[in-house]
């Protein structure tokens, strides 16, 4: 029995010290230094507003010449369509992932030679788009303008909405407190105008107006997102 336990001593003596060993290994490497940042762009060079929060659009970053074949680096595009992630120098490919955004799938790719902090734009062809977007608010009456505008043909909007939230994110596919949807889902000039009078507990209110395009998963957004209160 001692001899049983004394192995069992050794053997857990050795297993700490090879973990010391593995843990201090790991902390002596580096971390990335340097940020590729972007923004999702249309074909005019406006940035495009996506949910924004969940990774729920997202592009993907490949490393072609990195020996193991590592996987694809998930990037997780802003509220504003911006994006940030931290790499080594090298030279990557940014791509798109297919059905992760309100613009029509592509197999086009940005080619991105990192030597330090580097900015970059991602375009896409959306086939919305959202301009022109004012808010106003008179007493509990909050009122959003705006024009949409059709980029690409084939698909239609099947809803177009004015959102109030008790956060930052606000979107179809998030927490809504209030949601009043337009009069119709019409391209060109819109007005939404919604009561916030029953949303008093909340300290905090945020609006964002949004459309849902028929067949694609992700909303179209505003980039900007209006304090209420």
């Amino acid at each position: 029995m001692k001899k049983i336990i004394l192995q069992i001593s050794l053997w857990t003596a050795l297993a700490t010290v090879a973990g010391m060993f593995t843990a201090c290994g790991l902390d002596n490497y580096d971390e990335p230094d340097a940020q590729i940042t972007g923004r999702v762009i249309d074909r005019n060079g406006n940035p495009v507003g996506v949910m924004g929060s969940r990774e729920q659009v997202t592009l993907q970053l490949w490393q072609p010449s990195y020996p193991l074949k590592a996987d694809a680096i998930n990037v997780n595009v802003a509220q504003d369509g911006s994006f940030s992630t931290m790499v080594f120098d090298g030279d990557y490919v940014l791509k798109m992932r297919n059905n992760t955004g309100p613009w029509v799938n592509s197999t086009d790719s940005v080619v991105i030679n990192v030597r330090g902090n580097t900015a970059v734009d991602f375009p896409v062809t959306p086939y919305y788009t959202l301009g022109n977007v004012t808010y106003s608010l008179n007493g509990t009456t909050l009122t959003a303008t705006f024009t949409i505008t059709e980029v690409t043909a084939g698909r239609s909007i099947d809803e177009v909405a004015l959102m109030v939230n008790k956060t930052q994110f606000v979107g179809f596919d998030g927490e809504v407190n209030v949601k009043k949807e337009a009069a119709n889902s019409a391209t060109g000039s819109q007005t939404v105008t919604i009561d916030v009078s029953d949303l008093t507990a909340h300290h905090k209110l945020y609006a964002r107006v949004g459309l849902r395009i028929s067949g694609i998963g992700q909303g179209l957004y505003d980039t900007k997102v209006f304090e209420v209160r």
